[in-house]
């Protein structure tokens, strides 16, 4: 918590989530989950930098912090993204991804209401559109 509050973000920042405890996803001491993760889908890069703090250092490890995977309802990993990789190209996958759980079109809607983010699920309609602010295409 002192990481996040003092650190990054800082300037006294209290997440609004719940918080669960630090764990390793790397190494000897690697949490279970991360081992199923990284058996289950390939690595996203195959180098390394020069800093590595834990050992052994395996070709599948997480590479970096926003390093993602993608989790069917069932619990099962579906796909592994870069860490450069923004949630919001991830936003086709996630929608693919609720529609092969319940291709429900009344749950995709209230899902993409409630939501914060704007998922751009299909192309914009023809004709003269006018959009403001800068959305990341995926």
């Amino acid at each position: 918590m002192n990481g996040i509050r003092y650190v990054r973000p800082g300037g006294g920042y209290v997440p609004t989530f719940q918080m669960f405890q630090k764990v390793k996803v790397n190494g000897e001491n690697e949490h279970p989950l991360f081992t199923y993760l990284k058996s289950q889908c390939p690595p996203t890069q195959t180098e390394f930098s020069n800093n590595i703090m834990y050992q052994p250092v395996r070709v599948g490890d997480v590479n970096w912090n926003f390093e993602k995977f993608l989790i069917s309802r069932e619990g099962k990993p579906v796909k592994r993204y870069n860490p450069k990789v923004p949630p919001l190209v991830i936003a086709r996958d996630i929608v693919d991804e609720i529609r092969r759980g319940r291709p429900d079109d009344a749950r995709l809607e209230f899902l993409k209401r409630s939501s914060k983010l704007k998922l751009e699920i299909n192309t914009l309609p023809t004709g003269n559109v006018t959009t403001t602010g800068t959305t990341p295409k995926p």
